[in-house]
């Protein structure tokens, strides 16, 4: 099976660190923004800030927070464990040069650092389930709700990771599938290829 996954909150642990730096960033600056959403997905709707300084945040500590995050528990096992089976990994991310100096060797790094085993790495693609038709991905694990919605319409089978931001999602739509953590990540894989058998 082609078997896509995300990076950011689907490996990694993000929320956390992004929410200490942009705290770090305020103190350091002397600011004052309010958080008015400590489980936002997007940096842009953590604070009350403009696009600019949020822009001004992650000129000064954008790289250094993704470089802090780590794996989220059991997903290099996992991920290795898949491989080995023979499935083919294709990590997905909008990752972008926008935001990083050369987002593909940045994201390549972090994977081969934290021994994430992959075929191919796509960045800088906001349009995951395009990208999935291109390379004929089966299942594709992402923490997006907008993402999952997309690619389900598309016919790709998916999981969703809980993360804080998704909370609400996964609570009202009972047709999704999500997981906890990476353990329930394969066994919802196992399930699904024992259904096409």
């Amino acid at each position: 099976m082609i078997i896509g996954i995300d990076i950011d909150d689907t490996l990694t642990e993000l929320g956390d660190i992004q929410l200490k730096t942009v705290q770090r960033y305020l103190k350091e600056e002397n600011l004052h923004f309010n958080v008015i959403n400590p489980r936002a997905r997007l940096i842009t709707e953590l604070l009350d800030w403009s696009l600019e300084e949020c822009g001004k945040f992650w000129f000064k500590h954008g790289e250094s927070m993704f470089e802090e995050s780590v794996p989220k528990p059991n997903a290099v096992e996992v991920i290795r464990k898949l491989k080995f089976e023979g499935h083919t990994i294709i990590i997905v991310t909008a990752r972008s040069n926008d935001y990083f100096k050369d987002a593909y060797k940045f994201s390549y790094d972090w994977l081969v650092k934290n021994n994430i085993a992959f075929d191919k790495l796509f960045v800088g693609h906001w349009d995951k389930t395009q990208t999935c038709l291109d390379n004929s991905v089966e299942l594709f694990i992402d923490d997006a709700p907008d993402v999952l919605t997309s690619l389900k319409n598309a016919g790709i089978k998916t999981i969703g990771m809980k993360a804080d931001h998704n909370e609400e999602f996964y609570n009202s739509n009972p047709d999704f599938v999500f997981a906890d953590d990476w353990n329930e990540v394969y066994k919802l894989i196992k399930q699904y290829e024992n259904e096409l058998r």
